[in-house]
């Protein structure tokens, strides 16, 4: 339906009605490795992470010159809490836990920035820490959707919030996405 919805519009206007699709993660590794200042004649590695684009929030390619690899993806598991549905993904809990803070969609960089000010709340950090880890065999992230769950509640993260301050809140957040991203990169 898209498909001939867009080949329309697209015909209408002159153009070759013909549309391509390509894999949400592969677009971003594109960009990043091609318009990045490293020389394509070296092979590169390029990892995506995000909340979630074709049912996966991150992936790793292999890129050399103008072929690239799939090394491995992480799948987005959906999960429902309440009336509504999420993606179980390090980028979903980050976002959602912004919300849960205070701060509106796409505003993550105030809670990032607000993280230097608070030093990381261990019950908040721990938590995390089990509901996405990096599973080493398969170079992707294990997902606990119980536990992300718990994170997903927004009275439950403003209740730590108000006992602990929401800058603390915020560094434990920064110090998981980090330190989980450390730990997958570095077994990459």
């Amino acid at each position: 339906i898209v498909s001939k919805y867009f080949g329309k519009l697209i015909k209408n206007c002159g153009a070759d009605n013909k549309i391509d699709f390509y894999d949400h993660e592969l677009t971003h590794a594109a960009a990043a490795y091609y318009f990045s200042p490293f020389d394509i004649n070296e092979e590169s590695l390029v990892f995506t992470l995000d909340g979630w684009g074709d049912g996966v929030h991150s992936k790793l390619f292999r890129f050399k010159k103008y072929s690239w690899q799939e090394l491995s993806k992480s799948d987005a598991p959906i999960f429902t809490l309440g009336q509504k549905r999420y993606a179980g993904s390090l980028g979903t809990t980050y976002h959602k836990i912004t919300r849960a803070l205070g701060y509106q969609s796409n505003e993550e960089g105030k809670v990032e920035a607000l993280a230097a000010m608070g030093k990381p709340d261990k019950y908040t950090y721990t938590l995390l820490r089990t509901a996405i880890s990096v599973n080493k065999n398969k170079l992707s992230f294990l997902i606990n959707t119980k536990k992300l769950k718990r994170l997903y509640n927004f009275s439950a993260i403003d209740k730590r919030a108000k006992k602990v301050g929401k800058a603390s809140v915020a560094a434990a957040l920064q110090r998981w996405l980090e330190d989980t991203v450390v730990d997958y990169l570095n077994f990459a």
